[in-house]
């Protein structure tokens, strides 16, 4: 029915043989992870299972990258489960993931020491770098240089929604410099992250200050070519 389908839609991804995407949405706010982890994890093991039977596949290989949606990767009932935290992993509940785990895999390890709590095997695996970035720095090493802007540019990118971000101290700095731009490159609204969001009002007042800052440039998710291009016309990041 029209509600079923607007919880979940299995795609299969043009050009790519094999590969599908599942949009989904939860049976209760993302939010709630953030305010009741018992509740949240009572509802996304049944969200879970319940995905599981729309999709009508077993899984060989469940990959997670995210540290605050699956408390226990066991969930899914894959022979093979990995654990692939890029940010870092502080609370407990972060930490536990790994249990659930064959295998935990990170960028750095700083992330690791906190996973390597469990008995989990846990490895450093390097960040991938776009080959579009690649060849933004090519064109700087042979020639095309950095050029100071006027007014000086300062970037950031990444997920504006996340609760973790020092709101306070991010709105000092901009205040404090009305001298300099200040361009955001990220998701703008819940609908614009793929990765999860915090809809709390505090968030929502952090974008709607940007909004009216004359310093500050919400460019919104972009394109990996656009970015690479925009990112190196900025003097810090």
């Amino acid at each position: 029915d029209a509600r079923a389908h607007h919880r979940f839609r299995l795609e299969d991804v043009p050009g790519i043989p094999g590969l599908s995407t599942v949009t989904y949405r939860p049976f209760i706010p993302f939010v709630i992870r953030f305010r009741s982890r018992p509740l949240f994890n009572l509802v996304a093991a049944t969200h879970v299972r319940w995905l599981l039977d729309r999709i009508g596949v077993s899984f060989d290989v469940v990959w997670c990258f995210d540290v605050n949606l699956y408390s226990d990767l066991r969930w899914f009932r894959a022979p093979l489960k990995i654990f692939h935290p890029v940010d870092q992993v502080s609370l407990q509940y972060q930490i536990d993931v790994a249990a659930t785990a064959d295998v935990a895999l990170s960028v750095s390890n700083e992330i690791l020491r906190n996973l390597r709590r469990h008995d989990t095997p846990a490895l450093r695996v390097e960040h991938g770098l776009a080959p579009e970035f690649v060849e933004m720095a090519e064109r700087r090493r042979q020639g095309d240089g950095y050029r100071e802007n006027e007014p000086l540019r300062v970037g950031y990118v990444g997920n504006l929604l996340m609760p973790y971000i020092d709101r306070p101290v991010l709105l000092g700095l901009i205040q404090g410099h009305p001298s300099i731009e200040f361009h955001f490159w990220g998701p703008r609204a819940s609908a614009e992250s793929n990765v999860g969001s915090d809809d709390s009002a505090e968030t929502g007042a952090l974008i709607r200050a940007f909004e009216v800052m004359p310093n500050v440039v919400l460019h919104g998710p972009q394109a990996t070519p656009v970015l690479a291009e925009r990112i190196g016309e900025v003097d810090l990041l």
